[in-house]
């Protein structure tokens, strides 16, 4: 389970839960998406789904003890093959009432899913901190925001105080480039969350926008532009080092983002052929 957290608003934590599990499933993976901004998230809208399912169904049968195959069911949203989604409420009044609920979504969700993202608010509620609790990885999102260093020094401070070490919590600079955040600010964030785990992601400017407003993620992360290579790679590798069961015949790494072997050509050698 991989959770998407941070200090503050428009880091981009939900567009890159979406990049992130559209990759997984093109990695041959059973990627499970849960929005936890239960009142206000639109992760949905990202991925082209026009009829959201409302997860308030899961209350009544939190209530009676447990979640049914029906309930979960009903309550998801298959946005491609190997890729679901659940989340957020049709009435967001409910949140407060969703702990229990979707402490059992989780629960079962780790079970049957190769791997689950966990898209988060910057509201806390009982929801975003069991997920925490339960997360193989905490990613750390952040961008070249003002306040955006600050803001990660007490998100990675809450997150330890809920009992999860450093070494389960990766530093995500986002929108990296010049038109985002510059190489000395990503490098300022990194040194802010002194973290052993770090990934960096391109800045892609009007060429995610665009596809995103029109719900075509699948567009955007078949593209070879910047961004979508760098999430691609990150996330390949994230799932390796977690143990995830990924296809390697299908795993993308770009040659950009991987160094390369160096041929040791004899240009000094005094010789002929």
């Amino acid at each position: 389970m991989i959770c998407l957290l941070s200090g503050q608003g428009g880091a981009g934590k939900t567009t890159l839960a979406a990049a992130m599990a559209w990759s997984a499933a093109r990695l041959g993976l059973r990627a499970a998406v849960v929005d936890l901004d239960l009142m206000f998230g639109n992760l949905y809208r990202l991925v082209g789904v026009d009829a959201p399912r409302d997860m308030g169904a899961l209350i009544a049968s939190a209530r009676q003890g447990g979640l049914d195959e029906e309930s979960i069911v009903g309550a998801s949203m298959r946005v491609a093959p190997g890729f679901t989604l659940w989340g957020p409420l049709a009435v967001p009044e409910q949140a407060e009432l969703m702990g229990s609920a979707v402490e059992m979504l989780l629960d079962t969700l780790r079970s049957e899913s190769d791997v689950v993202f966990v898209d988060t608010s910057t509201h806390w509620s009982d929801a975003v901190a069991a997920a925490v609790e339960r997360c193989d990885r905490s990613l750390m999102v952040c961008d070249g925001a003002v306040g955006s260093r600050e803001a990660l020094g007490r998100a990675i401070k809450l997150v330890e105080r809920l009992g999860v070490p450093r070494t389960r919590m990766t530093c995500v600079v986002n929108r990296v480039g010049p038109r985002g955040c510059e190489e000395e600010r990503a490098s300022g964030l990194e040194i802010e969350a002194s973290l052993s785990s770090t990934i960096r992601i391109v800045d892609g400017g009007v060429e995610v926008a665009e596809p995103l407003r029109a719900g075509r993620m699948d567009q955007l992360m078949a593209s070879p532009r910047p961004f979508a290579r760098s999430v691609r790679s990150a996330t390949g590798k994230l799932l390796l080092e977690l143990g995830c069961p990924v296809d390697r015949t299908r795993l993308h790494i770009d040659e950009e983002d991987e160094p390369r072997a160096r041929l040791r050509l004899p240009w000094n050698k005094v010789g002929g052929a």
